[in-house]
């Protein structure tokens, strides 16, 4: 099972959208640009394995957890719109309360957006789910081992004769 709010088919290919919305009582207007935070965790508590498997309690989400993060930008001007970017763009956490390998693999809780977008951000999907498309290419996932049950052990009625040729 996916965590995703939304699954987007694109170029024959799959993505996890992952969505959040302003924290509304940090918008503030800087000239022509609005700034604001998005908070960007679970709302439950929950264990994580790390790609290292081992495991922490957080409510921080993880690298690879999702593809693409879209953040609401409604309260900024009444208007629906949105910014997207890569979840491996977005920044990692600082909190001390974990290790230097655990903070590599959370997302920081609190991510900085802005209208018009800035920095890792875009105000269309398509440009980061083909830069997503060319990672895949690029770096294919290791297949996946699969664990069978263990197979019946061979009794002296079901032995095979093994004919060479």
């Amino acid at each position: 099972m996916k965590k995703g709010d939304l699954f987007v088919g694109y170029r024959n290919h799959t993505f996890d959208v992952e969505s959040k919305s302003l924290q509304t009582k940090m918008n503030k207007k800087d000239g022509k640009v609005w700034r604001g935070q998005t908070q960007v965790d679970a709302s439950d508590r929950r264990t994580v394995t790390l790609p290292d498997n081992s495991k922490v309690e957080t409510t921080l989400l993880i690298y690879e957890e999702f593809d693409i993060l879209a953040v609401n930008l409604f309260s900024f001007e009444d208007k629906w719109r949105f910014v997207f970017a890569k979840n491996s763009d977005l920044p990692c956490t600082n909190d001390k309360r974990y290790t230097t390998y655990q903070q590599q693999h959370l997302i920081k809780s609190m991510v900085h957006v802005s209208w018009p977008p800035e920095g890792i951000f875009r105000e269309e999907p398509y440009s980061l789910m083909d830069e997503i498309i060319e990672y895949r290419r690029e770096h294919p996932e290791p297949p996946k081992i699969v664990v069978e049950t263990p197979a019946e052990k061979v009794t002296e009625a079901k032995k095979v004769k093994i004919i060479k040729d």
